[in-house]
């Protein structure tokens, strides 16, 4: 199969780079262009393009005029359709996303990030760029186009934790951790930031609560493998780099409510790789004492996570699930 990958951003296929690289080897020509150099070169006439999300931002409603498969790989954060627009087009046959909604339909239920629709009556924050109402709606046929690829365990920040080992035996002092920026322009993500520095605070326990940049990313990798759970609140998205980097380091991550999350290889699951709270952060310490009660009963869960981690993260197993996903849509 040809594969012309086109990037408009350097960093585009982030964490693609050595699946498409694996796939050169396997008897598929790819090959993989800035978008300057691939309007020199003109559009394929053959095979497929792999569009990255700027690129597929730049070439807007030009991509009707492609003449062949289309795939785009987008990076908003959160797991709703951000280029929701290029659906409609035939030649477009997926969108590949690091996590999606579960079900697909919710992307017709809310205009803004269903994570920020659920905090926005509790929160009380008076946030002008909040979207009321229902979006215009999408088909279920071009809802099916949208797939789950990748992880944030992909990209250079984690991936040098892929190979770290645990010893899932040591004592982990920390009973309670969280650290990371509180300040989001006043929305509903920056109270629920501080809904999560509140918890943490109430704790009567070992805690580390760390509101912006205190501390250094050495100091900071090192207490995760010295704490037993890693508090991990929404972003501008529901996963983030802190996710993988509990899951990675052997913490149990508690994660606000994550049920309407869909990633590839399952990697949110209650009480099978994580545990879910509340959404306002209420119940962050009976889940944390709740967790710490059991705690040697959790190693299997806890190894179980980061096997799952891990495993979605290997550039060859990227490479199949592509592959998978094209014989799909095409």
């Amino acid at each position: 199969m040809k594969i012309t990958a086109v990037y408009g951003r350097r960093g585009g296929f982030e964490g693609l780079r050595k699946p498409l690289d694996y796939l050169n080897t396997q008897s598929h020509d790819v090959y993989v262009r800035h978008e300057k150099a691939a309007a020199w070169f003109g559009m394929p006439t053959s095979g497929i393009l792999l569009l990255d999300h700027v690129a597929a931002v730049n070439l807007g409603e030009r991509i009707i005029d492609v003449s062949v498969p289309v795939i785009i790989f987008e990076i908003t954060d959160g797991s709703q359709i951000g280029l929701r627009e290029l659906l409609p087009y035939d030649n477009v046959r997926a969108i590949l996303k690091r996590s999606i909604f579960k079900p697909k339909t919710l992307n017709n239920e809310v205009i803004d990030r269903y994570h920020v629709f659920l905090m926005h009556d509790q929160a009380r924050v008076s946030n002008p760029k909040y979207k009321a109402g229902r979006p215009k709606q999408l088909t279920v046929r071009e809802l099916d186009k949208v797939y789950p690829l990748l992880s944030f365990a992909s990209l250079a920040g984690v991936r040098n934790l892929l190979r770290k080992e645990i010893n899932w035996k040591e004592e982990r002092p920390i009973d309670l951790h969280f650290a990371g920026t509180t300040s989001y322009k006043k929305t509903e993500i920056e109270w629920h930031r501080k809904q999560a520095i509140n918890a943490i605070k109430g704790w009567d326990g070992n805690k580390v609560a760390s509101s912006g940049r205190k501390m250094s990313v050495r100091a900071y990798r090192q207490q995760l493998r010295e704490t037993k759970v890693t508090l991990s609140p929404w972003g501008w998205g529901e996963t983030c780099h802190r996710d993988f980097e509990a899951m990675l380091s052997g913490s149990v991550l508690l994660k606000p409510d994550m049920r309407h999350v869909d990633t590839w290889g399952d990697l949110f699951v209650d009480g099978e790789t994580c545990f879910f709270c509340k959404p306002d952060l209420s119940d962050v310490r009976d889940k944390t004492q709740m967790i710490l009660d059991k705690w040697d009963s959790l190693r299997e869960m806890r190894i179980e996570a980061k096997r799952r981690v891990v495993r979605t993260a290997d550039p060859v197993n990227i490479a199949n699930r592509l592959m998978e996903i094209l014989k799909c849509v095409l």
